[in-house]
């Protein structure tokens, strides 16, 4: 991993929640590889997947191997030049935001990919709040999602994955969440591993569900 310096309760399912099987085939032709098709020109091009950000296996050990760590909390942020990104931080079961492995209160946000590596910038949590927020100059409204640590690391046990991978989504309530996968990390660009069964669907994102204290979310302060 290179650096620029620079939850599940009853009550409280934030990410955790499996794909439904309605929408396992609509998935499946975003997700699964695609190959190409020279005996049929007229084959579609396949979708490419657009991954506004990947965490690799390093980063989310960082994260996840923090004392305390219930899970991560991933947040939608405004990227350095334009267009979005998303940064990450461990959280406590109370929701509050948690220093990570190194004792450091820090956020990851992705920057790119690297080889086999995701890079990442390391911020502050003042500058993480003004990245967050500033997706809302940038056109879209910000928002979390809160997921368990036995969920992340199970998608880390999938074969072949070498980190996660968030896809901005729309939800049937007209807001926004996060879909994570397994990937593969490999020549700068990051590939899903696994099946559609393995696509976990970030089920009730803040600010549509947020059940703690305004003050532990970045975009809500």
């Amino acid at each position: 991993m290179t650096s620029k310096t620079k939850m599940y309760s009853a009550a409280w399912l934030y990410g955790c929640a499996l794909l439904a099987a309605a929408c396992g085939a609509a998935l499946f032709y975003f997700f699964a590889p695609k190959y190409p098709c020279p005996e049929c020109p007229e084959c579609p091009e396949p979708i490419a997947v657009k991954w506004v950000a990947c965490f690799d296996t390093d980063d989310m050990e960082a994260m996840l191997g923090a004392t305390d760590a219930w899970g991560a909390r991933f947040y939608l942020s405004a990227r350095e030049g334009g267009g979005f990104s998303a940064l990450a931080a461990p959280i406590k079961e109370t929701g509050e935001h948690l220093p990570d492995a190194s004792g450091t209160l820090q956020f990851r946000m992705f920057k790119g990919l690297s080889g086999s590596d995701a890079d990442m910038y390391l911020l502050d949590e003042t500058d993480s709040e003004r990245a967050v927020k500033e997706c809302a100059t940038a056109g879209r409204e910000p928002w979390s999602l809160d997921v368990m640590s036995d969920v992340l690391r199970g998608l880390l046990a999938v074969t072949d994955a070498g980190g996660i991978g968030l896809v901005d989504r729309r939800t049937t309530d007209a807001g926004r969440s996060f879909e994570l996968a397994p990937v593969r990390i490999s020549d700068d660009a990051a590939s899903m591993v696994g099946g559609v069964e393995d696509i976990l669907v970030g089920s009730a994102p803040c600010p549509m569900h947020c059940p703690k204290d305004p003050a532990m979310y970045l975009h809500l302060r």
